[in-house]
């Protein structure tokens, strides 16, 4: 089955560019020159992954990003002009899973698609349980559990848990969760890490401190017994 990808953009040369290349690759894509266009187009069709301009007409990428996060978790990759750690870190805060600067090549756009459905898409290393202490994470449904409470977790955050708990009580560094869990060509800073732990641990309340930090250095997943 084809992978439903949505290119928002109002410029229709870069819509045509990135569309013309994904189909090539056999993706399913859909295009709207705005954010109101996609909310709309969300809402009648089965969308799995939004590449996204922010700076658009009617309703721009900031307030596309606000509105759907409202009502779901879809896969966003932001396109900007911007640079600059800090603003990149605005961007997770936003509920952005990953960007691509400008300018940018296609094929490389692509290839980035790809990888993410592929974790999407990756089972179970083994079993299709995995239980640490009182988390647990449902692999096969892509589902994490905390003290029986079934947590909502985004792409990335389920992904930055998941390779914590099966490395669990090895202190990992930043530069190992950045290229294990975003991949080999990210080029984004530690302080990526530092936002999706911080999230992560708020998600995890009362179990926060299962998620230990060595300053300066990474985290581990630190089992009590």
């Amino acid at each position: 089955m084809e992978r439903s990808v949505l290119v928002v953009d109002d410029e229709a040369r870069i819509r045509k560019m990135i569309g013309r290349y994904l189909r090539e690759k056999q993706f399913q894509v859909n295009e709207a020159s705005n954010g109101k266009e996609a909310l709309e187009m969300m809402a009648s069709r089965n969308i799995e992954l939004v590449i996204l301009d922010l700076m658009m007409p009617l309703m721009d990428g900031a307030g596309f990003i606000k509105a759907v996060r409202e009502v779901s978790d879809v896969y966003i990759i932001v396109l900007t002009a911007t640079t600059g750690e800090d603003k990149h870190v605005d961007y997770y805060r936003m509920g952005v899973d990953d960007y691509v600067e400008k300018p940018f090549s296609v094929k490389a756009l692509a290839a980035k698609v790809s990888a993410v459905f592929a974790r999407l898409d990756r089972k179970a290393y083994g079993n299709a349980v995995v239980q640490v202490e009182e988390v647990r994470l449902d692999e096969h449904a892509r589902q994490a559990f905390v003290g029986g409470r079934a947590l909502q977790l985004k792409p990335k955050e389920y992904e930055l848990l998941a390779y914590l708990m099966r490395n669990a009580n090895i202190m990992l560094s930043r530069e190992q969760i950045l290229t294990q869990v975003w991949g080999t060509d990210y080029s984004g800073g530690d302080r990526t890490v530092d936002i999706h732990i911080s999230h992560l641990r708020r998600k995890l309340g009362d179990y926060a401190d299962y998620i230990q930090t060595a300053s300066g250095y990474g985290y581990k997943f630190e089992v009590k017994r």
